[in-house]
C-alpha cells in the first residue's frame, strides 16, 4: 500500500472545524485525566484513546 499525502482535504475543511476537534479533544483528554485521578489509572487509561477519535475524517 502507498500512502500518499495531499493537501487538498485541507483546502476543504472551515476552520471552525478545526477549533471544534481542538476544543472536543482537549476536554476529552481533560476528562481522562480527572477520571484517572480520582478512580486509579486503570480505568482513567481506559479512556485515554478516545481523543484520536477527534481526529479529521477522510472525505
Amino acid at each position: 500500500m502507498l500512502v500518499k499525502l495531499s493537501s487538498s482535504a485541507l483546502k476543504q475543511t472551515h476552520w471552525y472545524e478545526y477549533a471544534v476537534r481542538f476544543v472536543l479533544g482537549g476536554l476529552v483528554t481533560v476528562l481522562a485525566g480527572v477520571i484517572g485521578s480520582r478512580f486509579g489509572l486503570s480505568v482513567g487509561g481506559s479512556s485515554s484513546p478516545f481523543p484520536p477519535s477527534f481526529a479529521p475524517a477522510r472525505r
